[in-house]
Order: C-alpha cells, then sequence, then structure tokens
C-alpha cells in the first residue's frame, strides 16, 4: 500500500499492516510511527523514493509485517502501553 502526502497515517497504515501488507508511505505525520524502514514497509521523503521502493516491497516479509503489527497495535500492546504510561506519570512502581 502507498500512503500518500496526505496525513492519513496511523489507521491506515495500522490497518494494512494487520493484513501483512508492507506500507511505502512519507516520512511525515504519524507515518513514522508505524512505518518501521526496511521491517514493514518504507519510509520515503520524495516521490522519486516511493516509486523506487515499489521494486523493493519483495524483501519485506508479509508474515513479519503482520507480526510486528500485532506485537505494537493489538489491543494488549496498546493497553499495556498505556498502562506504563499512566504509572509513569502517577510516579507508581506498579508494573
Amino acid at each position: 500500500a502507498v500512503i500518500g502526502l496526505g496525513y492519513v497515517g496511523l489507521p491506515v497504515a495500522v490497518a494494512f499492516g494487520r493484513g501483512g501488507t508492507p506500507v511505502i508511505g512519507f516520512s511525515r505525520g504519524s507515518v513514522p510511527e508505524v512505518v518501521r524502514h526496511g521491517i514493514n514497509g518504507f519510509l520515503c521523503h520524495s516521490v522519486e523514493q516511493a516509486v523506487a521502493a515499489v521494486s523493493r516491497l519483495k524483501e519485506i516479509d508479509r508474515e513479519a509485517v503482520r507480526s510486528d503489527c500485532e506485537k505494537r497495535f493489538s489491543a494488549t500492546a496498546i493497553v499495556d502501553a498505556y498502562e506504563q504510561l499512566y504509572f509513569q506519570l502517577v510516579g507508581s512502581d506498579h508494573q
């Protein structure tokens, strides 16, 4: 999937990741939070880089894309991250 010049970012990239589809996205907005260059897609700074990345998609393992997305964006992972942040903010030693 190619994420355009707009800032659709996070929801779209996560949706594609859950399906194991690598993402080619521009390094802006929330896209760099989701796309790990060379692991689940490619981050680009220009249209030329995005075009070049298309021929590199075969380097990306679709199962690794799916697995990475599940590890970082499943409901459990998100709740754990929020919980950790909450305890950090309130100064609790609870882990």
